[in-house]
């Protein structure tokens, strides 16, 4: 489930909720958590946030456990004519996501208003 980006309005920013599967469960303890990965890619730096909730006993109840934050700087401006290295810069921001979810979760990204300023000012096709 992807949703849109409660920050910035110019950033490339993807939700990613752990709903796939729906949530990873403790070993025998029964406690079942939720992930949330905030990858907020944009012009003055990039930044990640990984949130772990604790289902509760009501449908939709979740409870704020840890908040894993990782913040890296230039931005995606200063990568305006590689977006290569614009990729690359955001690996670091991924790598503490992916070590954060739980293997059996994944994690994917997807791009918005900067991938087309990219097009726009004839940058490579295959960021």
């Amino acid at each position: 489930m992807l949703l849109p980006s409660m920050s910035s309005p110019r950033s490339a920013t993807t939700v990613a909720t752990g709903a796939v599967p729906a949530a990873s469960q403790h070993a025998g303890g029964g406690t079942s958590y939720r992930y949330a990965v905030v990858l907020d890619a944009g012009s003055t730096g990039s930044r990640v946030h990984v949130f772990k909730f604790e289902e509760g006993g009501r449908a939709g109840s979740l409870t704020l456990l840890s908040d894993t934050f990782e913040q890296l700087k230039p931005g995606l401006s200063s990568f305006a004519d590689s977006p290569r290295e614009a990729a690359d810069s955001l690996k670091p921001l991924l790598a503490t996501a992916v070590s954060t979810v739980p293997k059996e979760l994944q994690v994917g990204v997807g791009a918005g208003a900067g991938r087309k300023v990219w097009e726009i000012k004839g940058g490579e096709g295959n960021a």
